[in-house]
């Protein structure tokens, strides 16, 4: 997870893809197995897909750092804009790192001249994750470095654990184990195999 990875694009793609392959093989072994091969109960088979999902998602939550893309670190700044008493439909994120309330990781983003096109039902999960952090944990700061650091992937190093998006993170999981249990209650009621869910629900991209 150092820096051989983090500015590595191809190795973050190229990996996220191998691991994929993993799920294609899950595909591939539910097509071609007969039904009445597997021999677990449809309640059996539930309690097995969504004990892995939760396990998968607490695991990725613990061990990945958000470093595919720098969203999670704008859904930070659009959750504190709205606290400021502004919109990041009318504020972009240069104006707001005017001002005093932004953090070390905040200044880092980039893309500062564009406003946010995420629809307002996400950003009141951005508003909840940022208030959240706020009162558990402050504002992020960067460990003291010989060099500044302007890029928002390699600020992931040195700041503390909690501000690598934990809580957003942690809501994005809960969403995750909750569509995979509607996911389960669909194809129960279409007649098909709950194990069509792990496709999602054990997708590594997920």
């Amino acid at each position: 997870r150092g820096p051989r990875i983090l500015d590595n694009d191809p190795t973050l793609v190229i990996g996220q893809l191998l691991i994929g392959m993993g799920v294609i093989s899950i595909a591939g072994l539910i097509y071609s197995t007969p039904p009445a091969a597997l021999r677990l109960g449809r309640r059996q088979s539930r309690v097995i897909i969504i004990g892995g999902t939760i396990l998968i998602q607490t695991a990725g939550v613990l061990l990945l750092w958000p470093a595919l893309s720098s969203d999670l670190a704008r859904y930070r700044l659009d959750g504190l804009t709205w606290l400021t008493g502004n919109s990041p439909y009318a504020v972009t994120p240069r104006q707001m790192l005017a001002t005093s309330n932004v953090d070390a990781l905040d200044h880092t983003l980039p893309s500062n001249d564009f406003y946010s096109i995420d629809p307002p039902v996400a950003q009141t999960v951005f508003i909840a994750a940022r208030a959240v952090e706020m009162v558990a944990f402050g504002p992020a700061k960067v460990q003291p470095r010989a060099e500044p650091l302007s890029h928002w992937r390699p600020v992931l190093m040195y700041v503390s654990w909690p501000h690598r998006g934990l809580v957003l993170r942690t809501i994005f999981a809960l969403a995750a184990v909750g569509c995979v249990v509607v996911m389960l209650r669909l194809l129960e009621h279409a007649g098909r195999t709950p194990w069509l869910a792990v496709l999602f629900a054990w997708n590594p991209l997920v």
